[in-house]
């Protein structure tokens, strides 16, 4: 609906009348197909408000839920309510009449949720279940094929200390039986190799988590050390030994890994009159319970203020984003004109060169914050983890609260840490 390649301008030229699909036939290979599913596609499709021109400020869903649905209009009315978003802006302000307000009480409240963008820009129809909005093929795979049947044994295999060229196995015979009997002697259980669910069994005895790994780690080892020896037995005539197979399986290579780097962090305030803001997000399960915060100090690394905001369900990038754009607006609210946002997310400072980096659902309010910086002197960085730790334990306090709060003075949770920036010592990173 908003490529503007050439077979889908054509094909938006054949099917789709006043920003919906016709509803007549035509002779065309490709609707055919695609018309079974036009239903599954709005259902799953929102408007992102531009400039309002081409929604239907009635009937389309372009605000979370239509409004007729919102203010419970009969359906026999729907046909008779055609006007647009647009003819309900004024000067970037919702000009609703007042009869309708004193109607309809709710429905001011529901406006003000959503963002006007200051930029005028064509209104899009996007895909609900992705970030960008975009619908791809994978997108379109996942509505339409069911999740195949998960399989309790898989994560066994599938694993991080099991290399993948060994996460396959064949079968029981003679050999295999002295290998299971050798594995079974060393851990002192009787292992049952009736078959591949019983030998799995042995992982799931109670072990601690390491112990676990190695039996998991020896018991897919022993399944690939058979498959190799079922195919030298069979292309090349080779006799499986137990103890060449072993003693082959333990004669490796010792490759020590690298010692760690270990880079020093230290906090830098900016010179002269800028004020620096130090952002964050955090999520508890990405997508899950999500909060974002903000610290501001001046350029000698006095506290100036912060901030912090329960997000609800949302995912880390949504969180680290909504924390920039939160400082954006604080500064230009207290008219702090020359800003520095520090962020220990490297999508968050991508976002401003890619804005497609940026979830659709505040693809609005990010916008209009980028109109805005124009006026500010500004700079954004990105700082590792260690010396944001101010900032992402005021982003866990977040997760507590019921609405974005500021604080005039320093939260009790970030006094050392601030006090530890301010005086430039040192956190260590270890990569």
């Amino acid at each position: 609906m908003n490529s503007d390649t050439h077979w889908a301008i054509f094909l938006r030229s054949r099917i789709v009348r006043s920003n919906s699909f016709i509803g007549y036939h035509i002779y065309s290979s490709i609707w055919s197909g695609l018309k079974a599913h036009s239903s599954h596609l709005f259902d799953n499709s929102r408007w992102l408000l531009g400039n309002g021109n081409k929604i239907n400020f009635w009937t389309h869903d372009w605000s979370g839920i239509t409004i007729v649905d919102l203010l419970h209009i009969p359906l026999d009315l729907h046909q008779h309510l055609s006007a647009t978003v647009s003819d309900f802006i004024r000067q970037q302000q919702w000009n609703i009449p007042l009869e309708l307000q004193m109607d309809y009480p709710n429905l001011m409240h529901h406006l003000s949720n959503v963002c006007i963008p200051v930029d005028q820009k064509e209104d899009r129809l996007i895909w609900k279940h992705s970030t960008s909005g975009e619908l791809t093929l994978k997108d379109a795979f996942q509505l339409f094929s069911p999740n195949g049947q998960s399989q309790h044994w898989a994560k066994l295999i599938w694993n991080a200390v099991i290399p993948p060229s060994k996460s396959i196995w064949k079968h029981f015979n003679c050999f295999a039986a002295q290998l299971w009997a050798w594995l079974a002697n060393i851990i002192q259980i009787n292992i049952v190799t009736t078959s591949v669910i019983s030998v799995f069994n042995i992982c799931s005895r109670g072990w601690n988590q390491h112990c676990g790994f190695v039996i998991s780690a020896a018991v897919i080892s022993i399944f690939n050390a058979i498959w190799t020896c079922r195919n030298n037995l069979r292309f090349k005539g080779i006799i499986p030994n137990l103890n060449n197979v072993i003693g082959k399986a333990f004669k490796v290579d010792v490759h020590y890994s690298i010692a760690p780097r270990i880079i020093e962090i230290i906090w830098q305030p900016h010179v002269c009159n800028w004020l620096k803001c130090n952002t964050d997000g955090t999520s508890l399960g990405n997508p899950g319970q999500a909060a974002c915060a903000g610290v501001f100090r001046n350029s000698h690394g006095e506290y100036m203020g912060s901030f912090a905001m329960n997000l609800g369900i949302a995912n880390a990038l949504y969180a680290e984003i909504m924390g920039v754009i939160l400082a954006i607006e604080f500064a230009i609210e207290k008219h702090w004109n020359f800003l520095w946002i520090e962020s220990d997310s490297k999508l968050a400072t991508l976002a401003f060169k890619s804005p497609l980096i940026v979830p659709w659902h505040i693809k609005n309010r990010w916008l209009n914050c980028l109109s805005k910086v124009g006026s500010l002197q500004f700079i954004i960085s990105h700082i590792f983890r260690e010396g944001n730790y101010c900032t992402n334990k005021l982003a866990n306090l977040g997760l507590s609260l019921s609405e974005l709060t500021w604080w005039p003075t320093a939260p009790n949770c970030i006094w050392e840490d601030l006090a530890k920036n301010r005086q430039g010592l040192p956190y260590y990173r270890f990569c």
